[in-house]
């Protein structure tokens, strides 16, 4: 056998083997500890960017910043996320590796509480650029640390409540920036100073920050990790060893990420156009609502906070649900055509911001729900965190270019020529956004209509089954399929059934012929027997591994990555171009 034959056979070995780890076992009480621990580790780090979003206007005046500007602040945390949240997953798959669970999470967890220093010193100084690298520093902890919560969760609770703990995740998640947006205007107003919420943002990173030391402990104490951080591995849950260095995680990732299959790349494009909208229409909401619905900064904090409101209700619930009926894809659905519908209320029409709010509020219950819980799902338990972290980038990606894009539009939109007109203006200052949003919106809905194609077509609607028939699914799995000598003993015994032998005993003559004869049906019986009952096996377990998300590619496909690569270029590009453009581009006589 070629060196590349014996590759390829290694490969192909490797994909049978996943799939077939159990959820992490452990008492409900050691589950809920590093539920409590998971959730509070990013904490800090969504208060801070639900701060400097709701204090857009403000920075604007403090910093003397334009809006594209701002979408550079507030992008400079999700540029760094649309490739490291890919290694944060890979990572917590490789036990193995120097770093593992713990480790990785206590390092992101620094950078956030490093990041939220800066930024605050940023803001006592009014110094933009020093803000913008406070920025680049917390999002290398931001995004990583979230892609780490969901892929350890995903381990502990796979197929066992998935969705019901990724909906606790997010209503907490949207309950921390509910409070920021709530309390940021009324806090600065009663302290007296613009920089206090900035300063409550970084206290409550440095608590995450100690939070992990208990994740670290709990870890320790229930036997999985050792005194240095180093993951414990268990029986059943033993990784592919891959090496303990930068480049050898990055071959381990390209590796596979050419394998994974058609349908699985819906996330990663719903990510980069819905998710997008979400995230960045909710950095720029409350100064929105302040402009074109002529209200005061505090009345605009209090109504964009709605935002946060129907999540922290909806998200468990939904989790609930979607556990016993399932309906992911209902569930997207349901809330592009939400997002829609927000958006048309929001920017072309007069009705009270609230409803428009609220309504967005819903889809940004209904999508990631139903997204996040899908994503670890369509694919082998072993490679949950490379599929959480392609997730987490493409969001960060497509937030990334539409900040950016929506802070320029605005001010283009804005800056008419026209000085005389300038107040005027700014009830009209968002229309270019609002029709990017509806666009990116309406083309969710067609995604999720393939998505939907797909899933049928390719998983047996594995993502709409609900738990008797996902336990139906699973339980395939737990007949062992028949070994070797099993096989060549089934073999056998056909082979000496009444009829498989054609001996003539009254033949005394042609005794020897008769044995030559009898001796090569049998060899061709058990021969063909095996083969066939092997033939079988292979084939029942590809059924398995395609109606329950374990199906990878047989062959390496190039087309899915490079399009992802595309867009990873396009945001870094985008980035650069309008970050440099004070530079090469007189900037500030255009906009001024």
């Amino acid at each position: 056998m070629s060196s590349s034959e014996e590759k390829d056979q290694k490969h192909h070995d490797d994909i049978r083997r996943l799939g077939h780890s159990a959820p992490l076992e452990g008492t409900w009480r050691t589950k809920g500890l590093i539920l409590t621990s998971m959730l509070l580790l990013p904490a800090g780090s969504h208060y801070m960017q639900a701060t400097l979003g709701t204090l857009k206007a403000n920075l604007k005046l403090t910093m003397n910043i334009n809006n594209t500007q701002f979408g550079i602040l507030m992008s400079a945390v999700t540029l760094v996320n649309t490739i490291l949240p890919l290694f944060a997953g890979a990572f917590v798959d490789d036990a193995s590796s120097r770093l593992g669970s713990v480790r990785s999470t206590a390092m992101v967890s620094a950078f956030i509480l490093i990041g939220s220093i800066i930024i605050s010193l940023a803001a006592t100084q009014e110094n933009y650029p020093a803000m913008v690298t406070g920025q680049v520093i917390c999002g290398f902890g931001g995004g990583m640390i979230v892609t780490m919560q969901e892929a350890i969760i995903s381990k502990w609770f796979r197929d066992q409540q998935l969705a019901i703990v990724l909906g606790v995740l997010l209503a907490w998640a949207r309950l921390v920036q509910w409070v920021a947006k709530m309390v940021c205007y009324p806090m600065m107003y009663s302290s007296g100073d613009n920089n206090t919420p900035i300063f409550v943002a970084t206290i409550i990173c440095a608590i995450g920050f100690c939070m992990n030391g208990v994740y670290w402990f709990i870890m320790y104490r229930s036997g999985r990790a050792t005194g240095t951080g180093k993951i414990v591995m268990e029986e059943g849950h033993e990784p592919e060893t891959r090496g303990n260095s930068f480049l050898a995680t990055l071959r381990w990732i390209l590796r596979w990420i050419m394998y994974l299959p058609g349908v699985f790349w819906m996330v990663p494009w719903l990510q980069i156009v819905m998710s997008s909208v979400l995230s960045s229409f909710d950095d720029i909401a409350t100064e929105y609502i302040e402009f074109r619905f002529d209200t005061d900064d505090v009345m605009a904090g209090y109504q964009s906070s709605l935002s946060q409101a129907m999540p922290i209700v909806l998200a468990p619930i939904l989790g609930t649900l979607i556990h016993r009926h399932g309906k992911r894809l209902h569930c997207m659905m349901i809330g592009a055509l939400l997002l829609v519908l927000s958006m048309t209320l929001l920017g072309y029409t007069y009705v009270s911001p609230v409803v428009g709010m609220l309504i967005f509020s819903s889809a940004l219950a209904f999508t990631p729900v139903a997204i996040i819980s899908s994503t670890p799902m369509m694919l082998p338990g072993e490679l949950a965190g490379v599929a959480l972290g392609l997730h987490k980038c493409a969001n960060n990606i497509g937030t990334t270019i539409v900040a950016i894009m929506t802070g320029w539009v605005q001010d283009l939109t804005y800056h008419d020529g026209d000085p005389n007109d300038n107040t005027s203006d700014l009830a009209f200052e968002y229309e270019g956004v609002m029709v990017l949003y509806l666009v990116l919106s309406c083309a969710a809905v067609g995604l999720i209509a393939l998505f939907w194609y797909l899933d049928r077509r390719t998983m047996d609607g594995w993502l709409q089954a609900d738990k008797k028939e996902r336990d139906r699914r699973l339980n395939l799995d737990t007949q062992p399929a028949a070994s070797h000598e099993e096989l060549s003993t089934t073999a056998d015994a056909a082979a000496t059934a009444p009829g498989a032998l054609n001996a003539n005993a009254d033949d005394a003559n042609d005794t020897s012929t008769t044995t030559t004869t009898t001796d090569k049906q049998q060899h061709d019986a058990s021969t063909i027997d095996t083969s066939d009952m092997e033939s079988a096996a292979n084939a029942r377990e590809a059924y398995r591994q395609r109606i329950t998300g374990n199906r990878l590619l047989s062959k390496r496909n190039w087309i899915y990555p490079s399009i992802y690569g595309f867009w990873l270029v396009a945001a870094w590009a985008t980035f650069f171009i309008f970050a440099l453009m004070p530079i090469y581009f007189n900037y500030d006589q255009l906009f001024s």
